[in-house]
């Protein structure tokens, strides 16, 4: 998780709650292994050399949500900058 989040990555969660890295690093250490969700609705945007917006919508179990991330590519390895998720409510699925 170290490798794969910029040293000024920031997320707002589908609660409203803003995370450090640090933060989210801590708090992904406690939680048990889940099973993935499904993904779909990916698009990809060029935001400028080396930045690039991820948008996708994510199910898990009845809840879906949609999120957004900014990913830095100008390293060998892609790293999260940003990342917000945010549910959608029933009437909207």
């Amino acid at each position: 998780m170290e490798e794969m989040l910029h040293p000024e990555f920031v997320e707002i969660g589908r609660s409203g709650r803003r995370w450090t890295r640090t933060e989210v690093i801590e708090a992904l250490a406690g939680e048990p292994r889940r099973a993935a969700p499904e993904v779909d609705e990916w698009e990809f945007v060029d935001l400028a050399e080396h930045l690039v917006l991820v948008t996708y919508r994510l199910h898990t179990g009845t809840r879906q949500s949609r999120h957004s991330s900014v990913w830095d590519t100008s390293a060998a390895a892609a790293r999260l900058r940003f990342h917000q998720g945010t549910v959608i409510p029933t009437e909207f699925q």
